[in-house]
């Protein structure tokens, strides 16, 4: 993978010739069946942070590698990109060779502000994976589906990648669509339904180097401590930056190491510190009980320590939210503070208008925290 970035208001065509090297390495990844799932480019415009299809550049499925005799997208995206005529200022690019899903980098989400967009480089483990589809939800999966195949409850139909981007997103708007803060909560994070992904990050139980963009900056992540293909490095060509993967430029990115590219030319660095000395412990409870449940059900939730903050405080307007399987909110149910620091959720069964909920499953979120669960109503 690799990703370019002016900091002036050149365009690409000024700097064919660094740009054309990149696009060879990204052919030479792509070509005679090295990376038989294909590739995907992408590119930001300076007039908007967000992607149009004509800025993205696919060739996906099986043994599509660059190089069969005919036009290629990644043919067309050098071309485009290289125009006077484009107003290109970022790139984003991947060559990929995997077994999961179908599809291609880089995934895209939009937001408020502009497209999040990643490519990722490396394998996320599968609890991890299940625990990040798991915590965001159907709900979440109708209001950001799969950019090609993924279906909620079925892990295998997504690429381990595209979930990572999911999960990087979310917390990204947890925080108000700041990229850095939301990234650094991401990979902090210590309880996901009971898995600790800051220990997978962090103490690389899983390799996650990427490359992320808002459609203002470049932001890369690596967390590996080997030097082989997963190795992440950049360089400055003058107005421009480059970064990429297995050939070592300039400058090495450390492990654990979280680096913003802006478009004025400002490179800011923060190294993720893992707190070995903090226990993982369950940051909340939140369950419904009974579950399955015939007439009513009664849904506790509690921080597990009276020290987390990490959007777990309760308060005065605490309350839930109950979802049917098709995302359709049903009934919004408040509660008071008992003395053990628990809040209780009576739920008769009944929806918003006074008739009894169909028998089926259901979905309830915690307004605050966001924390999600899963309940089925009999007959």
């Amino acid at each position: 993978m690799f990703a370019l970035i002016l900091t002036d208001d050149s365009g690409f065509g000024e700097h064919q010739e660094t740009v054309d090297q990149y696009f060879d390495f990204l052919i030479s990844r792509s070509s005679s069946g090295t990376n038989p799932d294909g590739y995907g480019v992408i590119a930001y415009r300076r007039d908007s942070a967000y992607l149009l299809e004509s800025d993205c550049w696919y060739k996906t499925g099986s043994s599509t590698w660059y190089g069969d005799g005919m036009r290629e997208p990644l043919d067309d995206a050098r071309q485009e990109i290289l125009s006077d005529d484009n107003d290109y200022f970022l790139v984003i690019a991947h060559a990929r060779n995997a077994t999961g899903g179908s599809g291609s980098h880089p995934f895209r989400i939009d937001g408020s502000q502009g497209t999040f967009s990643m490519c990722h480089n490396g394998v996320i483990s599968t609890p991890l994976r299940q625990a990040i589809m798991d915590f965001l939800g159907e709900f979440w999966f109708e209001q950001y589906p799969s950019n090609w195949f993924g279906e909620y409850g079925s892990l295998g139909s997504f690429i381990d990648s595209e979930l990572y981007h999911h999960y990087l997103v979310k917390y990204i708007l947890d925080n108000d669509s700041d990229v850095s803060a939301g990234l650094q909560a991401a990979y902090s994070e210590t309880n996901l339904l009971g898995i600790n992904p800051s220990d997978y990050f962090l103490n690389a139980r899983c390799s996650s180097n990427m490359l992320f963009s808002d459609g203002n900056s470049l932001y890369a992540f690596k967390n590996t401590t080997s030097n082989n293909s997963n190795k992440l490095s950049w360089q400055d060509y003058g107005n421009l930056i480059g970064i990429k993967t297995r050939d070592l430029l300039d400058t090495q990115l450390l492990q654990n190491e979280l680096i913003q590219f802006t478009s004025e030319g400002e490179v800011n660095s923060t190294i993720l510190q893992f707190e070995e000395e903090e226990p993982f412990v369950p940051a909340v409870e939140f369950y419904a009980q009974p579950n399955p449940a015939r007439d009513y059900v009664d849904i506790y939730y509690a921080p597990a320590r009276a020290d987390d903050t990490n959007n777990d405080e309760v308060d005065a307007i605490d309350k839930i939210t109950i979802y049917d399987i098709r995302g359709r909110k049903i009934r919004t149910i408040t509660s008071s503070l008992s003395p053990d620091n628990y809040r209780c959720y009576h739920w008769d069964g009944m929806v918003e208008k006074g008739r009894k909920a169909a028998a089926g499953l259901y979905l309830y979120q915690h307004n605050i925290s966001g924390k999600t669960g899963k309940l089925v109503l009999l007959k």
